[in-house]
């Protein structure tokens, strides 16, 4: 039982299922692919989707925590609503039909992963936590 059961089968005919896929094989599968796509209901920084923006493809993700710090919608990636079907499958209905902006959004992603780092990752998150407290931050995270 795999989750191609789910779908119909003339819908099987064009999916390929890999539920596991080895570190070195993953630079080859983003290269293959034109979008990615993450509908996760939660997550904090998914490793897979900072490969997938630094690989130069156009994503597509949820509202959820780890992926708004990440993607800004409609500039390097699309953001849906999480747990609403209809919205994932808008977002991706409308890249498959626009190669421009499936294209526009992988560089806009590629370009932003070029410029983070986890060190500003992390100066960002600790400004938050001491805005948080009360304190001004020392540095600029931006």
């Amino acid at each position: 039982g795999t989750v191609l059961r789910l779908f119909s089968p003339a819908q099987r005919d064009s999916i390929r299922f890999e539920p596991f896929g080895a570190r070195s094989l993953m630079p080859g599968l983003y290269a293959e692919h034109d979008i990615f796509v993450l509908p996760s209901l939660v997550e904090g920084m998914p490793l897979v989707l900072l490969e997938a923006m630094a690989s130069g493809l156009a994503v597509v993700t949820t509202e959820s925590s780890g992926m708004t710090d990440l993607v800004e919608d409609g500039h390097d990636g699309l953001l849906t609503i999480p747990g609403d079907a209809h919205s994932l499958a808008a977002a991706i209905g409308s890249l498959c039909r626009d190669a421009r902006r499936r294209h526009d959004l992988g560089s806009a992603a590629q370009e932003k992963m070029k410029r983070f780092t986890w060190r500003r990752s992390a100066l960002r998150h600790e400004a938050v936590f001491l805005r948080a407290l009360g304190i001004k931050p020392a540095l600029s995270a931006s």
